[in-house]
């Protein structure tokens, strides 16, 4: 056969496969991206689930799936799959090779390193043909979302006055009496209702004496995180390292009293972004606080409550606050102060302790709060 003939043949088949993989091959192409977790701590491992299917009689030689994905997300070793890493994102690049109606599942491993809150959108789907002609595209929804609390510490890290729940933190509780339970009797004291005397057992003493009631543990746990570095510091946080393992101490105390039962609340003077789930909140759950400080309030404030729901709704709040600060500690102290209508115990994790905070403090115990101050410092060099 003339070779201009062979020539010919060859190009009209190359125009033709190139003709049919542009009009047919992101054709009955779908695209499916998600994490197997919607919520982890810091440095836990989840996996990316990538699922890709070519329901269409032509098979592909190769499609791309390329994304970005923030630094705070990092990849294990993959195969058939390219990351670059910049400052604040990294460019993900899968290849696959989709024969006809077939699918594909590939899982990363990904290890959170770093808190946050992270939602990727769109991916970018690139086809081309058997001989590397121009490839064409097409931009996905492939939305996911991953919230990311901060890390859990081993209770002993936090340098509180004791590493027993049982110990001076958890004894020192505000109790109430009991009607219902009588644990004996003891002196009449002024004030006492007279319907609580004992008749019998003053006749035997010859004294007055009233009924002795036992005590219900009525404990509430308020946890405050003081974002100011030092009392100079202004608006942005200067040391992010030393506020991160402030917000580890916060999660790892909130998450420990929720799992005994106790009611506790969080807030700090961090910000909170307007587009965060927890913004809206932060100014209208919290109901009890007064109505300037609801309408003014942009940092998480959550009020003590007790179960699994008010547990993820603080450490989301957590993940989503900014290393920017919206006041002054010592206006949030005061506003505990002014807001809080029963006695509360109140841990105080801050890296430094002013005069102004001690003023604080002592007006918090003036009303009837007790206050237990948690020094963050950085921690020891190996």
């Amino acid at each position: 056969m003339d070779i201009r003939w062979l020539i010919l043949a060859a190009l009209a088949v190359a125009i033709a496969q190139a003709f049919l993989f542009r009009r047919y091959g992101l054709r009955h192409l779908t695209y499916q991206r998600y994490f197997n977790e919607q919520a982890v701590y810091c440095n836990e491992q989840i996996e990316l689930i990538e699922r890709i299917e070519n329901a269409k009689w032509l098979a592909l030689p190769w499609v791309t799936v390329e994304s970005m994905f923030p630094t705070g997300l990092h990849f294990g070793p993959m195969t058939e799959t390219a990351v670059l890493s910049g400052e604040a994102f990294q460019y993900h690049h899968s290849l696959f090779t989709l024969s006809a109606f077939t699918r594909v599942t590939r899982r990363h491993r990904i290890t959170c390193i770093a808190r946050g809150v992270y939602g990727m959108q769109d991916a970018t789907l690139t086809c081309g043909d058997l001989l590397g002609g121009k490839p064409h595209f097409i931009q996905i929804h492939a939305q996911s979302k991953l919230i990311v609390y901060p890390a859990i510490v081993p209770l002993q890290e936090i340098p509180l006055p004791t590493h027993s729940w049982q110990g001076p933190i958890a004894v020192r509780r505000f109790v109430l009496p009991d009607p219902f339970t009588i644990a004996g009797t003891r002196d009449y004291q002024q004030g006492d209702p007279l319907n609580q005397i004992h008749w019998s057992a003053t006749a035997r003493s010859g004294r007055l004496q009233v009924h002795k009631r036992d005590f219900t543990a009525d404990y509430q746990l308020m946890i405050l995180l003081n974002f100011e570095v030092s009392e100079e510091m202004w608006e942005i946080v200067t040391d992010p390292a030393l506020i991160e393992r402030g917000l580890s101490f916060a999660a790892t105390l909130v998450q420990e009293a929720t799992s005994l039962g106790v009611e506790v609340g969080f807030a700090c003077n961090g910000t909170l972004p307007e587009e965060s789930s927890s913004y809206a909140l932060a100014r209208s759950a919290n109901n009890t606080g007064s109505d300037r400080d609801r309408e003014n309030r942009s940092y998480p404030h959550f009020y003590p409550r007790a179960g699994l729901p008010h547990l993820h709704t603080v450490l989301t709040a957590m993940a989503e606050v900014t290393m920017r600060c919206a006041g002054s500690f010592h206006s949030l102290v005061t506003r505990e102060q002014e807001d809080t209508y029963r006695p509360l115990d109140y841990l105080i994790i801050t890296a430094h302790q002013s005069a102004r905070l001690k003023d604080s403090v002592d007006a918090l115990e003036t009303v009837g709060h007790t206050v237990t101050i948690v020094p963050l410092d950085k921690p020891p060099t190996a």
